[in-house]
């Protein structure tokens, strides 16, 4: 169980022997987006699913959850909310006998999405169904209501090191950015699209340096050319990118992009401790807001404006 895995060794343990000892019941993986707890909980369903109960099985309850097709396990909520109609089509898979295996497993990402009513459905049934494994996997489970997370088992997930995002790297057989792209892992889901992660990267920094070098219409327009999900990404590696500048003006020398650090020190040297903090005060705010429902990309420009006078002055 769980040799595919890279990383979080002593989570991992804590789960394989719940599952072993206790397999029926709720699971909760909690921590950042993209550290693998997805990963880890199909491995655990294919463990629980498995009529052999070894790794490295071909059994033809393995074979279909290689081909995704698996009937005794169920994944919902990868799209984001997870609705009254997804808790339905969860209640009708607990109601009918396992096909292959002797057991089920319902897998719900982004578990924090969940509406009020839905939430109250699965949590009747987390209290009353038997035999059954549920897994709820969150980055942000203080979200979740109270009751539904007293009836789970918590799992914790940390980051990964620089050294398990590089093996992890090798095996998706990415050769280039691996050094920039294995820091910025600790911050961010960088495996699901490493190519626009150092896309947007590149136009973070370009960003920060067209505070002094261009005209503010052009990064004001420059904003609507991004997605919301870009837009997101965005404010978070210009946050990152403040937050080395600073880091390098204090003489800290082990910052995330350190590809671009002679180009940061030479920026922070050009801008004001206090006035940086100020500006790098702005962007945080903006992740903040997210959760006011505010229209990021207005809340970009207006943060732009207010930072373009004050890294000019």
């Amino acid at each position: 169980m769980f040799s595919s895995i890279i990383g979080h060794e002593k989570e991992l343990n804590r789960v394989r022997l719940n599952i072993i000892r206790n397999p029926f019941g709720a699971f909760l993986f909690y921590g950042r987006s993209g550290i693998g707890k997805y990963k880890i909980a199909e491995e655990a369903s294919k463990y629980l699913l498995c009529i052999n109960k070894t790794d490295k099985c071909s059994c033809y309850s393995c074979q279909k959850m290689e081909q995704g097709q698996h009937p005794d396990l169920l994944c919902v909520g990868r799209e984001g909310k997870i609705l009254v109609s997804d808790i339905d089509q969860i209640l009708d898979f607990v109601l009918t006998k396992p096909f292959l295996s002797s057991s089920k497993v319902v897998i719900i990402d982004n578990a924090h999405e969940i509406s009020y009513m839905a939430s109250n459905m699965l949590l009747k049934m987390l209290e009353e169904t038997l035999n059954m494994t549920f897994f709820l996997i969150t980055d942000n489970h203080k979200k979740l209501p109270e009751t539904v997370l007293s009836r789970c088992l918590h799992f914790r997930f940390g980051n990964l090191t620089e050294g398990e995002n590089r093996r992890i790297f090798k095996l998706l057989n990415q050769k280039k950015d691996v050094e920039v792209l294995s820091c910025l892992a600790h911050y961010l889901n960088v495996f699901q699209n490493p190519d626009m992660i150092i896309d947007l990267r590149n136009k973070a920094y370009e960003f920060i340096i067209g505070f002094k070098t261009r005209p503010l219409i052009e990064s004001l327009v420059s904003i609507d050319g991004l997605s919301v999900e870009e837009q997101n990404l965005f404010v978070d590696l210009i946050n990152i990118i403040l937050s080395d500048i600073a880091l390098l003006k204090q003489g800290v020398l082990n910052i995330t992009n350190r590809d671009l650090s002679d180009k940061l020190n030479k920026q922070g040297e050009e801008i004001n401790l206090t006035v940086l903090l100020i500006v790098m005060s702005f962007f945080s705010q903006i992740k903040k807001n997210k959760n006011l429902n505010i229209n990021i990309g207005l809340n970009l420009k207006n943060v732009l404006i207010k930072s373009h006078g004050l890294w000019c002055s």
